[in-house]
């Protein structure tokens, strides 16, 4: 399928409950989110019908007489189907994913990025927080098992982990790359 069709279903869909599912085009291939949820592949296998192995869930877009995407409709196996309606609002540049609080705790620690300037990681409520050094502290909204985001200043952190799967560094994305060790207590 090309790229201009596949665009066409990109945008903001809601559900009758005001759930919001997003489709997004990335590197040729066309991706659905549900708020909160892991983002799927969707593999075409008609003009505007899709499907994703996963879950063994169907996707079929409707448009309207001006061939513009309106709705889609979502048929699980062993599920009623539900129709999404398009909306107008703008395609999010992250998605936050839910981690548990056992996933998140392995980040916990004080990352030191320059001599006199560290960010301090930490886990409240089941909530990830990040305080620099001197800065208020904010919120870390997960959008992958190791890469969080920001919703008060465009900047994103990343967690690498040595192949024994200890959390020894972190990335912040912000005004270029900037690499943090983890502190050892």
């Amino acid at each position: 399928m090309d790229t201009l069709t596949l665009k066409k279903y990109t945008g903001v869909y809601e559900n009758p409950e005001k759930e919001q599912r997003v489709i997004t085009f990335k590197g040729g291939k066309l991706f659905s989110q549900r708020s909160g949820g892991q983002q799927l592949l969707l593999a075409p296998y008609a003009a505007n019908k899709f499907f994703y192995n996963e879950g063994m869930s169907f996707y079929e877009f409707l448009a309207d007489k001006d061939s513009q995407v309106t709705a889609v409709i979502l048929q699980s196996l062993g599920q009623a189907s539900s129709t999404w309606t398009r909306t107008d609002k703008p395609v999010p540049s992250h998605f936050e994913i839910k981690l548990q609080v056992e996933q998140m705790q392995k980040f916990i620690g004080e990352y030191q990025l320059a001599p006199g300037f560290s960010i301090t990681v930490t886990l409240e409520d089941g909530h990830l927080m990040g305080q620099a050094t001197g800065q208020p502290k904010f919120e870390l909204f997960a959008e992958t098992q190791n890469k969080f985001f920001l919703k008060v200043v465009d900047a994103q952190v990343e967690f690498i982990a040595d192949p024994d799967g200890k959390v020894t560094k972190m990335i912040l994305h912000q005004n270029g790359e900037h690499e943090g060790k983890k502190l050892s207590k």
